[in-house]
């Protein structure tokens, strides 16, 4: 599949950097416990190698783990390959359980203030996925100058946008953690 390919090629990216892997590994492993990956040979294609992910003494091939890990970690891999950029993220929340995703943004936000990357963040699940993004900026002062959240309505086939920053109204509409 297309995630298997570009994970593929991400991960093999950050294997070569020790440095990069290691962090790689911790932030997987915050967010889905005990985390590692490795390149072994396909059994039909030798000369094909492709990532697995360690379970204990087995190693399960990317694509045959749930879309919910196999979308954090390109996701993070491709946070932490990327600099002075920006990243548009569909749906943040699909696959990802609520204690991964409210784990999942914080690292998310930690990588792209690191790495200098924008992102962009579209869902429709107010009450999980933009409440973990607000909730990941610590400091009160950086989640005012870094945070811009937009709740889009439609009413009788009219679009508005609505700055929703204000704390009280994240409160209100999203909900609190």
């Amino acid at each position: 599949s297309e995630i298997t390919g570009q994970l593929d090629e991400m991960l093999s990216e950050i294997k070569h950097n020790g440095d990069l892997e290691a962090e790689f590994g911790k932030i997987m492993s915050d967010i889905y416990g005990d985390f590692a990956y490795e390149y072994v040979p396909r059994r039909e294609n030798k000369g094909d190698r492709r990532a697995t992910f360690k379970q204990g003494f087995q190693r399960v091939y990317s694509d045959f783990h749930g879309m919910g890990l196999q979308r954090a970690a390109l996701l993070i891999s491709a946070l932490m390959l990327s600099k002075n950029t920006a990243m548009l993220i569909e749906e943040i929340e699909v696959f990802q359980h609520p204690e991964a995703i409210k784990k999942l943004t914080k690292h998310m936000v930690d990588l792209a203030r690191k790495n200098n990357v924008q992102l962009f963040i579209t869902t429709h699940s107010y009450h999980d996925a933009l409440k973990y993004f607000y909730y990941a900026f610590k400091d009160p002062k950086q989640r005012t100058n870094d945070f811009r959240s937009f709740l889009i309505q439609r009413q009788n086939g009219k679009v508005t946008a609505k700055l929703s920053n204000h704390e009280e109204i994240i409160k209100e509409v999203y909900g609190k953690t």
